[in-house]
């Protein structure tokens, strides 16, 4: 296939407490090269997307440090970084955008490649690949929590991003979508795209990913490629605690 696209995304010793409860993550060593595709499993509070949003330089560490091809990703800006760090968070938080699917998806590609007509047929196929073409004109405060997904997951796939992050992209979705999500997913990673994906749906993970990171407590528990885990059974692990079974032995 083509070439991964060059990329070294350096986490060193990386901590986070966050306030009012919610997970944080403690002492991550983690390293993600050029292609990788990466499966965050684990239970509910594990700190799964509290890594992924310092992944995406949502939220800084409060110990350690995030490094994206040698530089601090602190010193990044958004243009730049948006060039190479595609996230689409698990929270879409509420939509107030008035701004029409087409829009965003258009707003959502940054940098020279995408100028102009480039951009706006890149668009077109984004909106085509994830099945939203007949929503292209609504107003994205009218759509359901899963369409918002798939306006996500579109402008991540149209802006191919040498890293995409994604924290539950099936949620909310019937089966046809999530199929048109995983497809979406694959055609990224075919392209040479990193890809680190959380998902409750281990089945869905496996299919996408070929090592998986289990988190318990803000820890990185094991990380572990999915041919290891498969051959050990035979068969494809299809809950957290079957995946934490299989990382036991």
């Amino acid at each position: 296939g083509p070439r991964a696209k060059a990329l070294d995304l350096d986490l060193r010793q990386v901590s986070l407490e966050q306030p009012n409860g919610k997970p944080g993550v403690s002492d991550i060593d983690l390293r993600v090269l050029g292609g990788a595709s990466i499966a965050l499993v684990g239970p509910t509070g594990s700190g799964k997307s509290a890594l992924a949003q310092m992944m995406a330089a949502q939220i800084r560490p409060v110990r350690g440090s995030v490094w994206l091809n040698k530089r601090p990703l602190s010193k990044w800006g958004d243009v730049e970084l948006g060039e190479k760090v595609g996230f689409v968070p698990q929270s879409l938080g509420r939509a107030s955008d008035r701004s029409t699917v087409r829009a965003v998806i258009r707003k959502s590609l940054v940098g020279l490649r995408w100028r102009a007509q480039a951009g706006n047929q890149r668009t077109d196929w984004a909106l085509k690949k994830l099945g939203l073409e007949a929503l292209a004109l609504r107003r994205l405060e009218t759509l359901s929590y899963g369409e918002r997904r798939l306006v996500a997951v579109a402008s991540l796939w149209a802006q191919e991003p040498d890293l995409a992050i994604v924290d539950e992209p099936t949620a909310g979705l019937d089966v046809q979508n999530a199929d048109r999500v995983r497809e979406a997913l694959e055609d990224l990673s075919r392209r040479g795209s990193a890809l680190i994906l959380i998902s409750h749906d281990i089945a869905f993970a496996l299919k996408l990913c070929d090592r998986v990171l289990l988190m318990n407590q803000g820890r990185i528990r094991s990380d572990r490629s999915v041919e290891a885990l498969q051959g050990r059974r035979g068969h494809v692990p299809s809950s957290p605690a079957d995946l934490e079974l299989l990382h036991s032995l």
